[in-house]
């Protein structure tokens, strides 16, 4: 068998009888590289040669001992073809030696200083060792304790002193008496990448390290801790990094449609539309970023102010008042058929949707609305019975029905019936005998539960036809034009998503910002306060004329792949022109975090005593 530590000059073109190290690779393929380690014990290198620039092509230098140029030959970037993972150089027997020996003669020196320094009770004296000045995040809840809050050997004799100095210490169950984060404790970036089974598990005194003065920050690592794990070509944010993405930030669908194409080139500019809207509102919001969005609270995103405050004096006369038909005397709509059942063929099928309808109404007629409870609850819904006709007059509603079970149209006690908002029975806005809602503005509460009602039975059945049927009845009502509430020309994405996303099932109705980059941070605040709050948001983000925004929102249901920001990309380019040496910072920690929701365990106190017992 081979001898796998036989470095004779027959197995290894490296003999280097000064060097400290050999090759790990030789415990794992029983050959070495040829490069060999390095004298500090690193790996000579992942690939097998560093391929030579002739003209406009690339050659293999691997040597002749190594195999020659190899077939392959380098990449089109020239980069070597034959590359694998790092090893870990093993010391040699002379390495070994002298490591036992130096700690021996280490030893051997602080146990008679130990003994020398041991306080009552065979104690080690605190003057015994000073490791230098702890931070002074740490060296406050330590006062009392002294060095045993963390190093549970301290307040031993020096017998455990001398032990500890040959047992494995890892601090990061100390540290775990205080510190949580929001996953694995010591997986990398505390959480778990199923791709990456070769990834180490790092401990705290990897990347933090303590007893370096009062003004010491333990969070602050330099970017060569970073590299330790992410083996990559970067070595500078400015020379190297890569390329952001070309849909950066703003990859993920927006929630709500708004064209910032259209208001800022046409709403807000052209007098049509100042003269019928607001003109006052339009000239600012024109100029000025801010006057839309809540710079007073920026950080990672520059919210969007609420409706309230800056849609509602030009939207709110489209919204209010419109109509929202239930039933109608000789028809079925869409959101019947639901509580029916039917699909869109069967509620137009008069011998079907007939049938249903003239049953529906003398049931309503002989005992008020208690029929279409029992729909609910057939459906598994009737958590939405009291919601869905919030407000209604049950007692007008059986007239109505049995006006026109009797083949007659209903007209209220004293005259017709007006209502500014809310249920109503009788003749509606387009002349037909109904019982229709009318919309008492943005945020009605009826229609949004009408929209959850409906989500709630997309989500819940396997039933095909009630399936197709709730399908139809919210495109009916979520029609850009005329659907309730027009809802829909802004929140359809919002609202079908729920339905189209697996394992997502709560409607956004809001904005719910950029896609979520855990290990990423960028604060606006100090940029809009070094740019300023108007010409500084126009720097970095830029329209994207030929950007088609409304592909997405058009389509039922919206096609993730379609959406495409109103703004250009911003690109690595735009950081550099500040984030450059002598200018601001561009370290990994300015943008990168590591820790996933780092925090305090309320109970630490407890829990280090405990520990300590």
């Amino acid at each position: 068998m081979k001898d796998i530590n036989d470095n004779s000059h027959e197995n290894n073109s490296y003999l280097r009888p000064n060097c400290s190290f050999q090759c790990g690779r030789a415990k794992m393929w029983r050959k070495p590289c040829w490069q060999g380690p390095d004298q500090k014990g690193g790996c000579g290198g992942t690939s097998e040669c560093t391929p030579y620039r002739k003209g406009d092509r690339y050659e293999c230098r691997r040597p002749k001992h190594a195999g020659g140029p190899c077939v392959q030959g380098p990449l089109p970037d020239g980069q070597c073809a034959n590359t694998r993972v790092a090893c870990q150089p093993k010391p040699r027997l002379r390495e070994r030696r002298k490591q036992f020996s130096l700690i021996a003669v280490v030893t051997v020196i602080a146990s008679i200083a130990a003994l020398m320094t041991t306080g009552e009770n065979g104690k080690l004296s605190p003057l015994s060792m000073d490791a230098g000045q702890l931070s002074s995040v740490h060296a406050g809840f330590t006062r009392e304790e002294g060095c045993g809050s963390c190093h549970t050997v301290h307040d031993k004799d020096a017998l455990s002193w001398l032990q500890a100095a040959f047992t494995p210490h890892d601090q990061t169950e100390g540290c775990l008496n205080c510190h949580q984060f929001g996953g694995p404790n010591t997986a990398p970036h505390n959480a778990e990448f199923p791709d990456r089974s070769d990834l180490p598990n790092p401990t705290c005194n990897t990347c933090h390290t303590e007893h370096k003065g009062d003004n010491f920050s333990l969070v602050q690592v330099s970017d060569a801790l970073c590299s330790n794990c992410h083996q990559s070509n970067t070595t500078s944010f400015v020379k190297n990094h890569k390329a952001f993405p070309d849909d950066f930030p703003s990859s993920e669908p927006n929630t709500i449609y708004f064209n910032h194409d259209k208001h800022l080139g046409e709403y807000f500019v052209e007098d049509k539309w100042l003269d019928k809207r607001d003109r006052a509102f339009g000239e600012r919001a024109r100029d000025a970023c801010v006057t839309c969005h809540q710079v007073e609270t920026a950080s990672r995103e520059v919210k969007p102010r609420p409706y309230r405050e800056v849609c509602a004096n030009c939207h709110d006369d489209q919204i209010r008042g419109r109509e929202f038909v239930l039933l109608t005397y000789d028809s079925l709509t869409p959101l019947s058929g639901l509580l029916l059942g039917l699909n869109e063929d069967d509620a137009d099928d008069e011998d079907i949707g007939g049938e249903k309808r003239a049953e529906l109404m003398e049931k309503i007629a002989e005992s008020g609305f208690d029929p279409v409870s029992e729909l609910l609850d057939e459906q598994g819904q009737s958590d939405f019975t009291t919601r869905l006709f919030k407000g209604m007059n049950s007692e007008s509603i059986r007239n109505a029905a049995t006006a026109w079970a009797e083949g007659d149209d209903y007209e209220p006690e004293g005259g017709t019936e007006i209502k500014l908002r809310g249920w109503k029975a009788g003749e509606n806005a387009n002349g037909d005998q109904a019982i229709s809602y009318l919309i008492s503005g943005h945020e009605d509460q009826v229609i949004h539960d009408w929209v959850d009602y409906i989500v709630a039975v997309l989500n819940s059945t396997d039933d095909e036809n009630l399936r197709d049927s709730a399908n139809y009845a919210l495109s009916f009502l979520l029609d850009r034009e005329e659907g309730a509430g027009a809802c829909g020309k802004c929140h359809q994405a919002g609202v079908v998503s729920s339905v189209i996303q697996p394992g997502k099932h709560e409607i956004q109705w809001g904005y719910v910002g950029q896609a979520n980059r855990p290990y990423t941070r960028y604060s606006h605040a100090p940029h809009i306060n070094l740019l300023g709050s108007n010409a500084g948001c126009k720097t970095c983000h830029k329209l994207n004329a030929e950007a088609d925004y409304t592909a997405y929102f058009e389509n039922f249901p919206p096609q993730a792949d379609q959406f495409v920001s109103s703004f250009s990309a911003i690109s690595k380019d735009t950081c550099t022109e500040c984030h450059r040496s002598k200018i601001a910072r561009f370290d990994c920690q300015l943008c990168h975090t590591y820790h996933h929701k780092p925090g305090f365990n309320i109970d630490f106190q407890e829990k280090r005593k405990t520990s300590h017992e």
